[in-house]
């Protein structure tokens, strides 16, 4: 067994040093990785922050191992980010996790955009957004979905546990038209939002 790059994270080394998907690091600082424990091994590519390390990586179409030097750094990422796409007309906000934190963010941006008489589009970007808590998904949701709008079903073997989460909204939901970005690498939160 190998480590295999499965994503990158926005904005991390990975990307500014361009290791691709499914990229195969078969060595850190010479140190071989095959059969090695997943913790382990991902200790030796990532720390200690603010130092260098060689990775020894297979590509499938390239002919030979490739040799990165790599200056691990500390990741620090902004789980909402949005930018102007030169159209007055559309918020684009990208969703790069569903933490504790990403509340608050999403809430500074709602009270941006969502007054904003010339937005007529809301484009959420959850592509590479594989992981977060459910509650912090319902909490967003909520913004664009009528309360007590069932927005997901917890189903278990013990029917009696089955549990439904509705829309918590106070207040008036974003009356936008909106557009869902997803990829093979939206998963968990991300699945549940782009359904709903």
């Amino acid at each position: 067994l190998w480590v295999l790059v499965d994503s990158m994270i926005k904005w991390s080394p990975a990307i500014k040093w361009w290791l691709l998907k499914w990229d195969i690091i078969i060595k850190a600082n010479e140190t071989p990785l095959q059969w090695m424990d997943s913790t382990k091994a991902v200790e030796l590519i990532k720390w200690p922050s603010w130092t260098k390390v060689k990775l020894e990586i297979l590509r499938t179409w390239e002919k030979e191992v490739l040799i990165k030097e790599i200056t691990r750094e500390k990741i620090k990422i902004p789980s909402v980010d949005t930018s102007d796409i030169k159209r007055e007309d559309i918020w684009y906000i990208s969703l790069n996790m569903f933490w504790e934190n990403t509340v608050n963010e999403f809430e500074d941006f709602l009270e941006t955009y969502n007054n904003d008489p010339k937005i007529k589009w809301v484009i959420i970007d959850l592509r590479d957004n594989g992981w977060g808590y459910l509650q912090s998904a319902v909490w967003i949701l909520s913004k664009f979905i009528q309360k007590d709008k069932i927005l997901v079903t917890t189903k278990f073997t013990n029917s009696a546990l089955n549990e439904s989460y509705t829309s918590n909204n106070t207040g008036k939901t974003v009356d936008k038209k909106i557009i869902i970005l997803i990829n093979g690498n939206s998963a968990s939160a991300s699945e549940i939002m782009a359904w709903a």
